[in-house]
């Protein structure tokens, strides 16, 4: 492997901005799981539900960062598309996933009896609510920026 592409790759403004919106996104997450319990859980920076979403910051941060090196090129424009279907998923994910715990914790109720009387209840950690989406999408633009004016 050559060098030239190793310091390409590390100064690659896609790459990085990708890299950091992702890395930003999961410490929030994780910070935010923090405050709501007072505990400190390591495994939030590595879950895929919660606020805000990496995913969308992710490829929100990699789009805009394919706008500033190309503009409206044919590239930004399947970055955007691409963007456009993570975003639309990880909504649509929530709302499947929801609808399948319903089911569960509907069957679980009617079992109960089995558990010796213990409350018993699936939890998922699947899909993004709006909120956590949009808050995503802030993390992608605000590290694009910050990674375009670093680089640039």
């Amino acid at each position: 492997m050559h060098t030239s592409f190793i310091i390409d790759a590390l100064t690659n403004p896609i790459l990085l901005s990708g890299f950091f919106a992702s890395a930003v996104a999961q410490a929030i997450k994780s910070l935010v799981h923090l405050k709501k319990t007072g505990q400190y859980d390591w495994r939030w920076l590595f879950r895929d539900a919660g606020m805000p979403s990496a995913h969308t910051a992710t490829v929100t941060a990699m789009t805009l960062a394919v706008y500033f090196d190309e503009g409206f090129s044919n590239l930004f424009f399947v970055s955007l598309i691409l963007s456009s279907i993570v975003i639309r998923d990880v909504l649509g994910d929530k709302i499947f996933a929801e609808k399948t715990e319903d089911a569960i914790n509907e069957f679980l109720s009617k079992i109960q009896h089995f558990f010796a009387g213990e409350r018993v209840e699936w939890k998922h950690f699947i899909g993004h609510t709006i909120r956590e989406v949009i808050a995503g999408f802030a993390v992608g633009v605000a590290v694009a920026l910050i990674v375009q004016r670093l680089i640039y």
